[in-house]
């Protein structure tokens, strides 16, 4: 049979080895330090990002002993991208946690490294200076890194980043205008509070009010996730 070369398949990946190579930067450039994980140090997300890398080794090791290899790739691309990428190294810009950061930026090297032996090894070699990937453990399933209460709580939030956003878009608000928004969190106005810098640059506020409870706000563009109510 012939098989069929999908040229956009192939801009794709170039694409994703190029959000490998400046997610690596990125990295690199803000955790100088080898310093190991410090527990009593985590923020939620960080426990977020750690339990979903528990998952993320389970399911890849899983799809490639039972030889789903395709399911295997998507696995550790949608994670890598989706998660890491687009969410932790976000935030990592207003909590960072250099430790967090290289730990699972390591261990997702490795997980790609069957798929993509080359660019991962080249990256590795700069992280981590006189050892190969290809010599490496595979990864592990850390019991110490699972904080299943924590990563629901980082659920709602980006839940609610993602709200704001497409209220936004919704809105018609430009991409980088800052706006105002004003959240009532009702049971989740301390767990809102807590990450209120972090919403604030994910979603692109310039002003954000947090209040337990509240009247419905007329002449504003509203939106519900979950319990919380958005207005901006």
């Amino acid at each position: 049979n012939d098989m069929r070369l999908y040229e956009e398949k192939i801009a794709g990946y170039r694409n994703f080895v190029n959000k490998i190579w400046n997610g690596s930067r990125f990295v690199m450039s803000s955790a100088e330090t080898c310093a190991s994980i410090d527990p009593a140090a985590l923020t939620r997300a960080d426990k977020w990002i750690l339990t979903r890398l528990n998952e993320i080794v389970k399911n890849v090791t899983d799809h490639l002993e039972n030889y789903r290899l395709s399911e295997a790739g998507l696995t550790v691309y949608d994670f890598f991208w989706g998660e890491y990428c687009d969410w932790y190294l976000e935030i990592s810009k207003v909590q960072k946690n250099p430790a967090v950061l290289k730990h699972v930026l390591r261990t997702s090297l490795a997980l790609m490294h069957p798929f993509m032996p080359f660019v991962t090894e080249a990256i590795w070699g700069e992280l981590c200076p006189g050892t190969v990937l290809m010599a490496s453990d595979w990864p592990k399933q850390n019991p110490a890194y699972e904080f299943p209460s924590e990563a629901d709580e980082m659920g709602r939030i980006m839940d609610l980043i993602a709200g704001i956003r497409v209220l936004r878009a919704e809105a018609g608000v430009e991409a980088a205008k800052k706006i105002h928004a004003i959240i009532i969190a009702h049971e989740d106005t301390a767990l809102v509070q807590d990450k209120a810098d972090v919403i604030k640059r994910l979603a692109n506020l310039g002003q954000l009010d947090i209040k337990e409870n509240g009247e419905k706000i007329e002449k504003a563009f509203s939106t519900f996730v979950g319990a919380l109510e958005i207005y901006l």
